[in-house]
């Protein structure tokens, strides 16, 4: 049986996060067969947030009070590589995707 995988993404959110949405969804379902929705509530949830207070193009991913996994990028580019983080650090299977491990912050020196 496949896992259930949702990708949650903000209403009004900018191209930048639907295209990092977009890109999250793609690689999950190539890579693993799984096809993640919109719906609140699978075995493995992500969630794309912008909030700005890390510094440009930062990002962090952390785990969240409802065991989702949230990426947030301190402005929508910020959200793009906080999601290429977490999948360097994933691994695919048929029917199976395990997000990234790694959880922190980070901030690049020059934008």
């Amino acid at each position: 049986m496949s896992q259930t995988v949702s990708i949650v993404c903000p209403r009004g959110a900018a191209p930048i996060v639907r295209r990092a949405a977009e890109l999250l969804k793609r690689e999950i379902s190539a890579r693993s067969g799984v096809i993640p929705t919109a719906v609140r509530g699978a075995e493995v949830q992500i969630e794309l947030a912008v909030h700005g207070a890390l510094g440009n193009e930062g990002f962090r991913i952390e785990d969240g009070v409802s065991g989702e996994i949230r990426v947030v990028g301190n402005d929508p580019r910020g959200v793009l590589y906080g999601v290429g983080k977490l999948l360097r650090g994933a691994r695919f299977g048929p029917g199976h995707f395990e997000p990234g491990a790694w959880r922190g912050e980070s901030v690049p020196e020059k934008p």
